[in-house]
């Protein structure tokens, strides 16, 4: 299953529906999950941004088709992301790269709808009606 430019990384766990149907596979069977320590979550600022981040848990409607996603937040807004999905032949990477901006009413990709970002020591969370992610930051080497 291949999956159109737009829906390639978390963009389509906020904005668009997932490939995979709801009904086709329980709630509790899609969504992607490993330990998260219990963290208290706080708006994120824009220092708070700017870093390398991985999946630790991903939820809602599109967590079906994401195994896995990175992203590099720039200083300066720009953004690059990877995710790991299933392909015609197997697991595959798709990425993308664009612009982010913090405003007020939340974290905003390529001009898109504003997400709800908070954060965390060395988490951030993103949520809307569409689905939550909660990356932890990692070091870019």
């Amino acid at each position: 299953m291949r999956y159109p430019y737009h829906l390639a990384v978390i963009t389509a766990v906020f904005f668009c529906t997932g490939c995979i149907a709801s009904n086709v596979i329980a709630l509790e069977d899609r969504a992607v999950t490993t330990s998260t320590p219990d963290l208290e979550w706080q708006p994120a600022i824009t220092d708070d941004i700017p870093g390398l981040y991985e999946s630790t848990d991903i939820q809602g409607e599109a967590s079906g088709g994401f195994w896995k996603i990175y992203y590099l937040f720039e200083e300066g807004g720009r953004y690059a992301a990877a995710a790991l999905v299933p392909g015609d032949r197997g697991l595959e990477f798709q990425s993308v790269n664009g612009t982010w901006q913090l405003r007020d009413d939340g974290l905003v990709l390529d001009g898109g709808d504003p997400i709800s970002v908070t954060r965390a020591r060395g988490f951030l969370q993103m949520e809307s009606s569409g689905g939550l992610l909660v990356l932890r930051a990692s070091e870019l080497r």
